[in-house]
């Protein structure tokens, strides 16, 4: 067995047996935390399910050293932006089992270390580009939904209803994910949180300018008593303003994004017309030093052309 693969097996085997014996020295020690957390979010209470405790129910002294840390807390922070439904000491594990495969897979194939370590930061780092990538889109669906909500909380008030009625009808009405968000902002003030409270933690969960906007406008009146419906009507009109120039500038760039597209794609696609047409051409391409060094530095340009593209193209309004 190659010495790099020995090291790999022996760490990985003795970080099992530590995860293993911590589970078990821990057993006694399982807390009701999870409760509290289910009510707050409507959700089914897993306390009392066999097989429903997550990775820090097992490991609470290693999710407890981690909760110490900038990186536990941000990691927390995407998740819930994200609406995925996992708590972040299960992500991080994914993200160390995903690393630690790419690492073995690497070391087994290659003999490199360094390579393997490059491949294990890699698969470590995948999962966090996934997260981000859904947290940004699900921010996107929560803006396109907030003109409608703002909307139907004005009518709401028009009405003779109370601010918070108007936000559990508009909770009771819109779709996923702002129905749900609302319902969670509910169930707070229900549960004694005062109203400021529990919008600022709304709008941590979100992340998003436009909420941002409307949380401060909204605390502001609700503490000086000001005219709500004129403040959201105009809220209401930036938010779609806003979206309008937003979707021009997609429209305008949408030629750029299609050429970035078709010039990341044309490498790749010549390669494998190439590998069928003339294998040994393709090859050596692939196999013989000089070609494996003009392919990683291929990539890397295709990288950085990508970084630059992105980077004109973006705009933040």
């Amino acid at each position: 067995m190659p010495p790099l693969l020995l090291m790999a097996t022996v760490f990985l085997g003795t970080l099992g047996g530590v995860l293993v014996a911590q589970y078990y020295a821990t057993r006694a020690q399982r807390t009701v935390g999870q409760r509290m957390r289910t009510v707050i979010e409507g959700l089914p209470d897993q306390a009392s399910v066999p097989g429903a405790h997550g990775v820090g129910d097992y490991f609470p002294n290693v999710t407890a050293r981690l909760q110490e840390t900038s990186y536990f807390h941000r990691v927390e922070r995407r998740l819930v932006a994200a609406g995925v439904p996992l708590r972040a000491a299960e992500f991080i594990t994914i993200c160390i089992l995903v690393g630690a495969a790419g690492f073995l897979t690497a070391a087994v194939w290659s003999h490199q270390p360094v390579r393997a370590l490059i491949w294990g930061a890699v698969g470590f780092a995948s999962p966090h580009l996934v997260l981000n990538a859904l947290a940004e889109r699900r921010r996107q669906v929560l803006e396109a939904q907030l003109a409608d909500t703002l909307v139907m909380i004005s009518s709401a008030l028009q009405a003779g209803f109370s601010f918070l009625q108007g936000v559990q009808m508009a909770a009771d009405q819109m779709p996923q994910p702002i129905g749900g968000e609302l319902q969670r902002m509910v169930r707070l003030v229900q549960l004694g949180m005062p109203v400021e409270e529990a919008l600022n933690q709304l709008g941590d969960r979100v992340q998003s300018c436009d909420y941002d906007l409307m949380i401060a406008a909204t605390t502001l009146q609700l503490a000086t008593g000001g005219n709500l419906i004129r403040l959201f009507k105009t809220i209401t009109e930036t938010i779609q303003e806003r979206l309008r120039i937003r979707g021009e500038i997609q429209a305008t760039t949408a030629e750029g994004r299609l050429s970035a597209m078709v010039l990341v794609a044309l490498p790749v696609i010549m390669l494998v017309v190439l590998m069928v047409i003339k294998p040994d051409y393709a090859h050596s391409m692939l196999f013989h030093p000089t070609g494996v060094a003009m392919l990683k530095g291929a990539g890397l340009l295709q990288i950085v052309g990508i970084l630059a593209i992105r980077r004109i193209l973006s705009l933040d309004l």
